[in-house]
């Protein structure tokens, strides 16, 4: 009896079946993966296959078991690879690979399923649990990030402005001169609240980059507002100073959230340009 061997069926069915295992393996693994990788560990363990099914002898004995135990164990180190333990890798992907392949043998046997047929539907099958995959990141991304949001009512007497924060975790800043954690929020959600005076000193102040005492002097409002200075340090940018001044009342989220006496910097509209939110929240007392 003669075995006819298509070679490009062969190494289509394996790779499929090796890029399916590999995924499901980083997936339980809870391991980031990458696409490349993935691909080029699918592409050996296929590759390296075909010597031996040239020569069937050579996967006799104790000799084969290792050597097949080589190239999948090859095949998760370049698509997952060492970190987080090779070994735990290798174990979970040849079970899935055992159950696969049990499962696809049933399935040819009592359908008559071609093994092209069937790599085309592994293929099929595995790039939709991959866009899957991809539309659940992204709309758990988008889900996070709108829970992150909150309304703010920001409000000084009569005078009172609306608008959304984002909840940074990243911003640590802290007044030292009052002891508390500053919120920043930029120039133009903020003009409401501002006396024609004020807006004017602001305005000095972001043009020429220091305070004008003279000027700063001269507002009547001073001493509720309390405009002063504040140091930041910003990962990957230059350390700097804010205007900061305090706020008589901010309002997150409809009221369930009041901050009395906030001290609150000013930033530039650029640092909020094309974003969806008016200013950076704290997270202390907020998570």
């Amino acid at each position: 009896m003669h075995i006819i061997l298509y070679l490009d069926i062969f190494l289509f069915l394996n790779f499929a079946v090796d890029l399916y295992c590999l995924c499901l393996t980083g997936y339980l693994m809870k391991q980031r993966m990458r696409w490349f990788r993935l691909v080029g560990g699918a592409m050996f363990g296929a590759g390296m296959l075909l010597p031996f099914m040239m020569y069937p002898e050579s996967l006799m004995g104790i000799k084969g078991i290792f050597w097949s135990a080589g190239i999948s164990m090859g095949a998760v180190g370049i698509a997952l690879g060492r970190k987080g333990g090779l070994i735990k890798k290798w174990t979970l992907a040849t079970t899935i690979l055992i159950i696969l392949g049990g499962i696809m043998n049933s399935l040819q046997i009592r359908f008559q399923i071609t093994s092209f047929s069937f790599g085309i539907w592994m293929l099929f099958f595995s790039s939709c649990a991959g866009a899957g995959m991809l539309l659940c990141a992204n709309v758990k991304e988008a889900v996070h990030k709108r829970n992150t949001l909150y309304s703010v009512q920001v409000k000084r007497g009569i005078r009172k402005t609306k608008g959304v924060v984002l909840l940074d975790t990243g911003n640590q800043l802290r007044d030292s001169l009052f002891g508390k954690s500053v919120i920043v929020m930029s120039d133009h959600f903020l003009n409401a609240i501002f006396t024609t005076e004020e807006r004017r000193f602001i305005q000095t102040y972001q043009e020429n980059g220091y305070i004008d005492y003279e000027g700063l002097l001269s507002l009547d409002t001073q001493r509720k507002m309390c405009f002063h200075e504040i140091a930041y340090q910003s990962v990957g940018n230059p350390s700097g100073r804010m205007l900061c001044f305090i706020a008589e009342e901010v309002a997150v989220s409809e009221g369930t959230r009041i901050f009395r006496k906030q001290p609150i910097a000013i930033g530039k509209d650029s640092l909020f340009a094309d974003k969806s939110y008016d200013g950076l929240l704290f997270a202390d007392g907020m998570e």
